[in-house]
């Protein structure tokens, strides 16, 4: 039997509901809250009074640094995109889906 017919005979609709709402929980929390928690410190802890010269060498050190476009392609990040996939795939299995109309009995 394949897993998507088991899961849908054997976990109820309300069970389903209660799944994509747990995945959903740890997904915001491990992938969102953390990111926001660092955008709202960076922005809280940066008042500079005035230009300061590491600024611009903290620039040019960037510039120079050599890129790697797969840098931020970790386990973890790897991770954080196949439980956002598992999230949309409970949900999808929440949604009501479109029942066929049922054959007329006329001929």
């Amino acid at each position: 039997m394949r897993l998507r017919r088991y899961y849908y005979h054997h976990v109820k609709p309300h069970q389903r509901f209660h799944i994509a709402v747990f995945l959903t929980i740890i997904a915001v929390a491990w992938i969102a809250v953390p990111g926001v928690a660092r955008f709202v410190e960076t922005i809280g802890s940066y008042n500079p009074a005035g230009y300061e010269p590491k600024d611009g060498e903290r620039a040019e050190w960037l510039a120079k640094r050599d890129p790697n476009p797969f840098g931020y392609l970790t386990w973890e990040n790897l991770l954080k995109i196949a439980l956002f996939i598992f999230v949309g795939l409970a949900w999808l299995a929440v949604a009501p889906t479109l029942q066929r109309p049922g054959r007329s009995l006329r001929r």
